[in-house]
């Protein structure tokens, strides 16, 4: 089966928000819409627990830093596909690695959650 090309975003001065605007607009296009996709703090909760805030810059990353895409078994029903941050960070402990929560979408079949991840992945340029 041959699978459609997908165009990588360029985050460069781009919001959380606009980048998940991206990837809707992207998705739906391909016919693989999630119920829906959200970023994960849209309405400006502690960066700490929830995530980069919507009107965020999209972060721009290190060398150590990472963008990470999963796919796991929601809570109730469904699929969650979820695009976290994974950088390195120092307190009065030392460094250690960190996630912060950037995107997350609601799928309900196993096999579209992990095509969107695929898709998400290729679009943010992660393979």
């Amino acid at each position: 089966m041959r699978r459609p090309r997908v165009a990588a975003i360029d985050t460069t001065g781009l919001t959380v928000e606009q980048v998940e605007l991206q990837l809707y607009t992207m998705l739906r296009g391909m016919e693989l819409e999630p119920e829906w996709i959200t970023a994960t703090n849209r309405y400006r909760d502690d960066e700490r627990i929830h995530g980069l805030r919507a009107d965020a810059p999209w972060p721009e990353l290190g060398a150590r830093d990472r963008i990470a895409v999963s796919v796991f078994r929601g809570s109730s029903e469904g699929w969650t596909v979820n695009v976290d941050q994974i950088h390195l960070t120092q307190d009065a402990s030392g460094p250690h690695w960190a996630v912060r929560k950037l995107l997350c979408a609601k799928v309900f079949g196993r096999d579209l959650a992990f095509s969107i991840a695929r898709v998400i992945s290729e679009a943010l340029d992660l393979v």
